[in-house]
């Protein structure tokens, strides 16, 4: 399978859960040659006692994103922020639709009309999620991450959850600690996997 993969790109990361059969995937994927870790900063919120949501200039909105045009924008600021291209989600993204039963919703933190931050959240399999919280360099350090991060908090503790949790870059875990998120270790595990050089 992985040669197969390796036709198509150059690395993937491979997340073991621990209810993952059989129970020594983890070992079996070490010994292809895909070593193993805690795969970053995995953080945990409790919303029963959410804060106040971060202080930003009164010319910052949020919305979700409701159409096709508001999903690209949504892809130039991930892209933006993340340094990659990332149209591949577009793709993905676009045949799960807008609606708000869908399991993505997208939003996009506009200051004034110019796209600033986006954000995903995800709701599925009796959890949900924050995913890919992005702001451009140009933008940052201006509360616009912390505060698409507590928007999305806010909707998630308003469909009924009690907690959620997130993974975060190095970069990123300092905004989300300040909005109450803690270290956790789920047990779940990262393999990374890179295509031999030809």
């Amino acid at each position: 399978m992985l040669e197969q993969v390796g036709q198509c790109i150059e690395h993937i990361d491979w997340f073991v859960f621990p209810d993952d059969q059989p129970g020594d995937l983890g070992k079996r994927l070490e010994a292809r040659g895909m070593p193993g870790g805690p795969g970053g900063n995995w953080l945990l919120a409790d919303l029963t006692s959410l804060g106040a949501a971060p202080t930003v200039t009164d010319n910052f909105r949020i919305e979700q994103v409701h159409n096709d045009q508001m999903l690209s924008e949504w892809v130039y600021v991930s892209e933006a922020g993340f340094g990659s291209d990332l149209s591949i989600f577009y793709d993905a993204y676009k045949r799960h639709g807008y609606g708000l039963d869908t399991f993505s919703l997208h939003y996009i933190g506009y200051l004034n009309n110019m796209p600033v931050t986006a954000g995903t959240l995800l709701d599925a399999g009796g959890c949900a999620t924050i995913y890919d919280i992005s702001t451009p360099p140009a933008f940052r350090h201006r509360g616009f991450g912390g505060a698409i991060t507590h928007a999305l908090m806010q909707e998630i503790r308003n469909r009924g959850y009690a907690d959620t949790w997130i993974w975060a870059s190095n970069m990123g875990k300092s905004v989300y600690q300040k909005l109450g998120y803690i270290d956790v270790d789920f047990g779940l595990r990262e393999h990374a996997w890179h295509r031999p050089s030809r």
